[in-house]
């Protein structure tokens, strides 16, 4: 989905001579769940290196970059500083963006911008390229390596040390994002443009001049986020065997399911192909034994991903009497990352060595019982606090929706092995469960959110004649040596029912 310009979070100028060592802008309009907030700052005078950045409601920040405003040695300690935070717990009016610096300064500005629809890893939005040129005329451009792509968020930041203000070329096709700018004795002006690159369109330069003085130019591309991802491994379980089967790794390719799972962990006959699809005409059943051995299905020895997106469909016969491991992401070895599910139905997120991540959002969840609902994660392995295994989840009427009908993420420690196995289920032992778990439509990606699975169309029906009227070739039966069965065909790998 291409990103979009939500409105200003907020603007600060301090033109007094107050020294302070941060930056405080003021929120003065709610943020949403998942978006990202990207601030920019500008302290003056001597070494004022920015050191950390931080919200009122703890979301996670990153320093995007941080350059010099000019090209002259005496004052090339003026650093802007551009960061982003994304909106675990998003911001509302009257909280705060605190910008620390190294040591005090005189004269500070600030202001920061929502966008939602940008790609996100560990604690900030992805920043595809920046290039910041620091000034020596009045007048300065910075270029892209190659235009952005549709969809991308381009921002262009121009600083000055002379006495008038900053603005833009209006070849730029930036829109402004002004707000009241530092004006110290000496000079400091920064001002800010933003464009959304649209379909066919491209941008790569952002030019900013002023009246005296020095300006230096920057320019920021920030990723979109990918419409959908594309699965590399997808299985719907539509194989066109019996419902009662055992799903193993030799049948489970079968039909129209997609790929053959390569793990299979089974007990009693279960997992197994199932009717009341979600998607389709089977599912997986999965049920254990009163030892609670591990029943699961999924994918194994994969090229390692760090960034992980997975999709699956599940249906819940009760809520669980002890909390469970539903799914297991990592290497042969290690656990990257696991979601549990509580007695209470909620999803709760584990990193690396079995610690619970922070998780915030929009809880309590309420996830239905004996219906079908959807859900979809995205985990990005690093350490702490960059790690993140974000929650999506889709409902009712909303099954195959666009916008989830519950989000939330959680944050901590996925340590740093890529994820190389994925399964889902009952995946670890001594987890008794008196009930039924079905799953559907599994898929796993790694260049973005999977979204609805598509329903398997439907194949020819074969049809014979039974003495008074053309029926459904599976209402014929043969003679298979000891009984009569529906007729059967062979589809190149297994004899099927012709209907």
């Amino acid at each position: 989905m291409p990103a979009s310009y939500v409105g200003m979070v907020g603007t600060l100028a301090q033109t007094g001579t107050t020294s302070a060592t941060t930056v405080v802008i003021p929120v003065t309009r709610a943020c949403a769940a998942g978006n990202v907030v990207i601030a920019w700052v500008r302290p003056q005078g001597g070494v004022r290196n920015t050191t950390g950045v931080a919200d009122s409601r703890g979301n996670p920040w990153r320093i995007d970059l941080m350059a010099t405003n000019n090209s002259q040695a005496a004052q090339g300690n003026n650093p802007i500083a551009v960061c982003s935070g994304v909106m675990v717990d998003p911001l509302q009016v009257g909280d705060t963006i605190t910008v620390t610096f190294q040591s005090t300064a005189q004269y500070r500005a600030g202001a920061a911008a929502e966008y939602a629809g940008l790609s996100v890893v560990g604690n900030g939005a992805v920043l595809a390229e920046s290039v910041w040129v620091p000034g020596t005329t009045t007048s300065a451009a910075a270029d892209l390596a190659t235009p952005a792509p549709a969809g991308d968020l381009v921002l262009g930041f121009g600083a000055s040390n002379g006495t008038g203000t900053v603005s833009t070329t209006t070849a730029d096709a930036l829109s402004g994002q002004a707000f009241t700018n530092v004006n110290a004795p000496s000079g400091g002006y920064l001002n800010a443009g933003r464009k959304i690159v649209a379909a066919g369109g491209s941008l790569h330069r952002a030019t900013f001049t002023v009246a005296s003085g020095t300006v230096s130019a920057g320019i920021f591309r920030y990723a979109a986020t990918p419409a959908t991802g594309t699965p590399f491994n997808a299985n719907t379980l539509e194989t066109g065997l019996a419902p009662g089967t055992a799903i193993t790794t030799g049948n489970s390719g079968g039909g129209q399911a997609g790929n053959a799972f390569q793990l299979v962990t089974a007990t009693g006959g279960f997992p197994a192909y199932a009717s009341g699809a979600a998607e389709g005409a089977l599912c997986a059943e999965i049920r254990n034994n009163p030892a609670g051995a591990q029943v699961s299905l999924g994918w194994g020895d994969f090229t390692g991903r760090l960034v992980f997106y997975y999709r699956l469909y599940l249906r819940l016969e009760a809520l669980p009497a002890a909390q469970f491991r539903l799914m297991w992401n990592g290497t042969a070895s290690t656990a990257v990352s696991a979601l549990f599910l509580s007695t209470a139905g909620a999803p709760v997120a584990y990193g690396t060595g079995g610690v619970g991540m922070t998780s915030g959002g929009t809880p309590p969840w309420v996830l239905p019982i004996g219906s079908w609902f959807r859900l979809e994660g995205r985990v990005n392995v690093a350490a702490a606090p960059d790690g993140r295994h974000d929650l999506r989840v889709f409902t009712g009427a909303n099954l195959h929706g666009v916008s989830p009908d519950l989000a939330n993420s959680a944050v901590g420690n996925t340590g740093t092995a890529a994820i190389t196995r994925h399964y889902a289920g009952i995946t670890a032992a001594g987890q008794v469960m008196s009930y039924g778990l079905f799953m559907d439509a599994m898929a796993i990606a790694d260049d973005g959110w999977i979204g609805p699975a598509a329903v398997p169309a439907p194949g020819p029906t074969a049809r014979a004649w039974n003495g008074s009227a053309w029926v459904p070739a599976a209402a014929v039966r043969s003679w298979a040596g000891s009984a009569w069965v529906p007729s059967r065909v062979w589809d190149g790998s297994a004899w099927v029912p012709l209907a």
